[in-house]
């Protein structure tokens, strides 16, 4: 493994244009990003890819190595949608990977990028990405408390780049919870037919109302296990820290995590309240505000956290 840093070089982001607002169940207005048949997975994808080439300053012939995090719906069912994207933005031949690990996996992304980036010496960059679209396939945007937003991100990390190193990443899952929220119709009990996309029932949303709100109140103290040892793997302290980004479903949970931990609002960085929710993509896409905030500078230290709708959680720690 190379002694060589690894760090973030940029965060390609594209949302839409086009904002609706739709009613929380606490009976506040929630603007967020719409995209339709006309701007697709993919082409939200494509745009956020060729913004991080282009804050990076390269061309395609430095992909070679790309992590997709399938979140959400594709263009397409079944298709590699590593590979599809790489066709869509001109990139011959690369290591793909395609993820399925939850709504709030990007971190696990991350760090498998930048762990494949200190083992092989023929690889300098990485890319990880994520694209959100719900116009569709959800109840009306809402998935519990959280009403979903569309957009993508993707991530750049090259060899060599000091800045923006990732120290320690940790992690933890909540097993139990893996039922809460899914698609019930597409699998053998269900079949994918017609009468049922008729009736409105091919849509990702919570079904384990118990389990969810079970969850609910034990989500930051599950994300502040996580945060624990990920700053001691850093060998920081909580105290050290200048800026928390922290991404869950709800800005709630998150004010809830923060509140627990008694971090000051002047500290937090949190992106939900005006994008949505957006699972992996909304992760990176929080990076990306990370990288131009005001609050930080050359040797600052960044936590961030991910709270997930389904029992999972990760945290890390950033040294600018």
């Amino acid at each position: 493994m190379t002694n060589i840093p690894v760090g973030l070089k940029s965060v390609g982001v594209f949302t839409p244009a086009v904002k609706k607002e739709y009613s929380l169940p606490d009976g506040t207005v929630q603007a967020v990003g719409t995209a339709d048949h006309h701007l697709t997975t993919f082409m939200m994808a494509e745009q956020a890819f060729n913004d991080s080439l282009q804050k990076s300053q390269i061309d395609t012939s430095h992909v070679e190595h790309f992590v997709y995090m399938n979140d959400s719906f594709a263009d397409h069912l079944y298709l590699m949608n590593s590979r599809s994207l790489l066709n869509r933005v001109g990139v011959n031949r690369a290591v793909t990977y395609n993820m399925y690990q939850g709504g709030n996996s990007s971190l696990l992304g991350c760090k498998f990028a930048i762990d494949h980036l200190k083992v092989n010496p023929e690889v300098t960059h990485s890319f990880v990405g994520a694209s959100s679209h719900w116009e569709y396939h959800s109840e009306n945007r809402a998935l519990g408390d959280a009403i979903l937003g569309d957009g993508a991100a993707v991530a750049h990390f090259e060899k060599g780049h000091e800045d923006f190193q990732f120290l320690s990443f940790a992690s933890k899952t909540l097993g139990k919870y893996n039922d809460i929220n899914y698609l019930a119709i597409g699998g053998y009990r269900h079949p994918l037919v017609e009468e049922n996309i008729k009736n409105g029932e091919f849509v990702f949303k919570v079904h384990n109302k118990e389990n969810y709100h079970e969850l609910q109140g034990l989500a930051a103290s599950a994300a502040a296990e996580t945060l624990a040892k990920a700053l001691l793997k850093a060998k920081t302290e909580i105290s050290a820290i200048d800026l928390f980004v922290l991404h869950s479903h709800t800005a709630s949970l998150s004010s809830q995590f923060a509140g627990q931990l008694q971090i000051p609002k002047a500290k937090v960085l949190e992106t939900v309240t005006d994008h949505g929710y957006m699972g992996s993509a909304g992760t990176l896409l929080a990076l990306d505000k990370m990288m131009i905030d005001s609050r930080i500078d050359k040797g600052s230290y960044v936590a961030v956290v991910s709270l997930g709708v389904d029992g999972n959680f990760s945290s890390s720690i950033v040294k600018v």
